[in-house]
């Protein structure tokens, strides 16, 4: 859920959780990334607002230097 797999779980602190949580959250609010549930689980998908992001290094960029890229299916 919010983009935090098993793996992260095992390997980040509460802190950086929470942290990766609230941006993910962030990038949704603002539209930038959207979740399709059609096949029956959450996938993250990139908006036409959130790929012009991407363009331009905004949130994208500063989400990534903090944690690291950002796993969505594109």
């Amino acid at each position: 859920m919010y983009g935090i797999d098993q793996s992260d779980m095992e390997k980040a602190s509460a802190k950086d959780l929470r942290k990766r949580k609230a941006a993910i959250k962030l990038l949704l609010h603002k539209g930038l990334l959207k979740i399709d549930f059609t096949q029956g689980e959450p996938i993250y998908k990139i908006t036409d607002k959130g790929s012009e992001f991407l363009r331009n290094y905004t949130e994208f960029d500063l989400y990534r230097r903090r944690f690291g890229a950002l796993r969505v299916n594109l």
